[in-house]
C-alpha cells in the first residue's frame, strides 16, 4: 500500500462510516415500517432499557416467549404507536396475548399477524440514546459536518501538492521536513565524531 493510499485512507473509513450512521438514523423517515425500534419506558425491564436498540425481523410464525414489536390497533388510546412486549400466550388466529416482563397485567390489544412488525432479532444496549440525539436538528448538523470534513480531508491525492504531507498535517500545520540540526546531528555521527 503506497503512503498516499495510506494517508486518505483513514478519513474515507470515517466518511463511509458517518454515510451509512445518516442513511440508518434518516432511514424511517424514507422508507415505510422500521427495521428497528428503540425502547422506551420501563415495561420490558430489566430485558429492555431506554435508549436499547432492538432489531426486528419478520417472520411467518410467532410463540410464547418471543419479544415484538406490533401497532397498536386504530381506534383506540396512543393509535399507532409501536409496542415492545413479550407474548404470554394466544395465537396468530385469535391475536396474541402480550405483557411487559415488567408489569402485572396483559396489554388491552391482541396483535395479528398484520400488526407485528416483528420478533427480537438483535438487541443493542443504549446506542438508541445516540440515534435520538442525532435525530434532532443540532445531532443531524454535527453529523452533516463531520461528514463534510471527512471528505474535504479525503480529497482526491492527484491533488496534492507535497505528496510527503498528509491532509490531517497540512490541516493543523504540522511539518514533515527535518530540522537543521538533526540532520547536522546524523553527519557529524556518520564522520565518525561524538554527538
Amino acid at each position: 500500500m503506497s503512503r498516499s493510499t495510506k494517508t486518505f485512507f483513514a478519513p474515507e473509513t470515517v466518511a463511509l462510516a458517518l454515510a451509512v450512521g445518516f442513511l440508518l438514523v434518516a432511514r424511517a423517515g424514507f422508507v415505510g415500517s422500521p427495521i428497528y425500534v428503540i425502547a422506551s419506558g420501563h415495561s420490558m425491564e430489566p430485558a429492555l432499557h431506554t435508549g436499547d436498540v432492538v432489531v426486528l425481523q419478520r417472520t411467518s410464525g410467532y410463540r410464547t416467549g418471543d419479544v415484538i414489536a406490533y401497532h397498536v390497533p386504530r381506534g383506540g388510546p396512543g393509535a399507532g404507536l409501536i409496542i415492545i412486549h413479550r407474548i404470554v400466550g394466544g395465537n396468530l388466529s385469535h391475536g396474541f396475548v402480550t405483557k411487559g416482563d415488567n408489569k402485572n397485567a396483559p396489554d388491552p390489544w391482541r396483535p395479528s399477524r398484520s400488526a407485528i412488525v416483528g420478533r427480537e432479532r438483535l438487541l443493542i444496549p443504549s446506542i438508541g440514546l445516540v440515534v435520538g440525539y442525532l435525530r434532532t436538528p443540532i445531532g443531524l448538523a454535527g453529523l452533516a459536518g463531520l461528514l463534510t470534513l471527512a471528505i474535504a480531508l479525503s480529497g482526491p491525492a492527484t491533488r496534492r501538492s507535497n505528496p510527503g504531507r498528509s491532509a490531517w498535517r497540512r490541516l493543523v500545520g504540522v511539518s514533515t521536513r527535518r530540522s537543521r540540526w538533526s540532520a547536522a546531528g546524523r553527519r557529524r555521527s556518520a564522520n565518525g565524531c561524538a554527538g
